[in-house]
């Protein structure tokens, strides 16, 4: 439930490439492997880009597997 007093807050999301590239600046992925690179496209893609989700899945995982 929302109090009265609290206010809405619109959140951004990261553009696509953008949340890769937050991706791999901050896991440890190898540059060359394009596995990796549509790991990271799948994993920003499932959490929306939003900078929170990604920053919690960078914080829960040092690699990019994804199911």
């Amino acid at each position: 439930m929302i109090r009265s007093s609290s206010r809405i807050v619109p959140v951004g999301s990261f553009a696509p490439e953008a949340a890769v590239d937050y991706l791999r600046s901050r896991l440890a992925v190898d540059e060359g492997g394009d596995d990796t690179g549509e790991q990271l496209h799948t994993l920003a893609d499932r959490l929306g880009h939003f900078p929170l989700a990604l920053s919690q899945a960078r914080r829960s995982s040092s690699t990019p597997a994804c199911p």
